[in-house]
């Protein structure tokens, strides 16, 4: 994955899954192993899993996050806007 040029139009999927009690991922492709999500995007993640409907917005509740360093391993800087759908994995 070459960061200083990021695409505008990637997509990039990882599966959240909860362990000791809080919302992690992995992603082989950088390294990371059980990365917790913290400072208020846990709280997303159970809007979005205890929610309904396909499409989610967090205006309501209105809700902030803070993504930790773990991000500048897909980007080179900040995107000024990430789009997150959520799906259930079926098993």
């Amino acid at each position: 994955m070459n960061l200083t040029s990021p695409s505008s139009n990637s997509i990039m999927v990882i599966a959240p899954y909860v362990d000791a009690g809080t919302w992690v991922f992995d992603d082989p492709s950088t390294g990371l192993v059980k990365e917790p999500f913290v400072a208020g995007i846990p709280e997303m993640i159970d809007v979005l899993v205890d929610g309904t409907g396909n499409y989610y917005r967090l205006d309501a509740p209105p809700m902030e996050g803070w993504i930790c360093p773990a991000l500048f391993r897909y980007y080179s800087a900040p995107p000024e806007h990430l789009y997150v759908k959520a799906e259930p994995i079926t098993r």
